[in-house]
This record gives structure tokens, sequence and C-alpha cells, in this order.
């Protein structure tokens, strides 16, 4: 479990330099001024999602292989090596016996990971306030996520997608419940302080 996070880091590692590069040349081009918590927590999750893609992409067992990529990606379609394409079979196979660590890496944390997706990308861009671009963009990421799998020697699974998408959606399920009571003690404040005056 450790080298998840090794590896998590490593990606965040690696991006932090080029994010605060580009972030600076934005904020210089654009004149923006915004607060500094804000920053803080965007430059969080870019790094966080570097991380994440890092670690769903580092490459499995392509030691030794002379072939191209592409070519053993085409030789996986044509035998199906490590790919599973009928929905729930995974998931389902995690149910049966004992609930050890496969269960803990294969379902909580592929549900886990993706949940600050689903709650940062409403808090800093308008255009995902609303859960249909939401949605689409649950499933169309870990979509891409587990294509770019197949050449780099990792399983790819379409029930990787469904858990994935059930984290970004759960993300946003908590950024709302947040909105919604802020909104409300927001509300519940200022009628407070109407009454006072």
């Amino acid at each position: 479990m450790i080298i998840f996070f090794i590896r998590l880091a490593l990606g965040a590692v690696i991006a932090m330099p080029f994010y605060l590069i580009l972030r600076r040349l934005y904020l210089w081009r654009t004149k923006a001024h915004n607060s500094i918590l804000r920053e803080i927590l965007l430059c969080a999750f870019v790094l966080f999602m570097s991380g994440l893609v890092l670690l769903v992409l580092w490459p499995e067992n392509l030691a030794g292989q002379t072939q191209g990529v592409f070519w053993q990606a085409a030789e996986r379609l044509r035998t199906g090596t490590k790919i599973n394409l009928i929905p729930l079979r995974s998931i389902r196979s995690y149910f049966t016996g004992r609930i050890g660590r496969p269960f803990v890496i294969n379902i909580i944390a592929n549900i886990l990971m993706f949940s600050p997706m689903g709650m940062c990308l409403p808090l800093f861009w308008q255009r995902f306030q609303k859960w249909q671009p939401m949605l689409v963009t649950g499933i169309l990421f870990p979509a891409g996520i587990e294509t770019a799998q197949l050449f780099v020697g990792r399983a790819v699974d379409i029930d990787d997608v469904i858990l994935n998408a059930a984290g970004v959606m759960l993300g946003y399920a908590a950024y709302r419940s947040l909105a919604y009571f802020k909104a409300k003690y927001s509300n519940t404040s200022r009628g407070i302080s109407d009454s006072d005056s």
C-alpha cells in the first residue's frame, strides 16, 4: 500500500514546478486576483490529480518485452488478456468470501481516490456545478485512463470506470451538501441581522 502513496507523491512533485510556472504566467497574463486560500486549494487539487494520473498509469510487466506498445495493446484486445468489459463482474467477485485487502484496494480505494475530483471541479469552475457535466466527466475521465492502461500493461476493467465515476459523484454530492448548508446558514444569519436592525 505504501508504494501507492509514493507514486502519488512522486507525480505531485514532478508536476509542481510546471504547475507553479504555468499558473504564475496565467495569473500575470489575465491580471486575475484570487485569494491565497483558493490558490492553495487549487494547487493541492492539481498536484493530487497529477499524482493520481501517474499512479494509475504506472507501467506494469513491460520489462523484457520487445514488441511495441501498440502491438501489445492490439494483442491484448485480440486475446482479452487482463481485460474485463462485463459490468459488475469484478465488483461481484470482491464481495464473495472474506472482505480484506483486495476489497479495500479495488473497491474502496477506486471510489475514494476520485472523490476529490467530484468535490473540487465544481468548487473551482462554475460549469461543473450541475450534475450533468460532472457525470459526463466522471465517466469519460476514468474511461480515458482505462484506455491508456491498455498500453502500459495494466488491467483494463469496466468496473474501475463504474467505481471511479461513483467516486466522482460521491465527491459531487459532498460538494452540493456543503453548498446547501452554507447557503442555508448564510440565509439564516442574514435573517437574524435583518431582524436585529
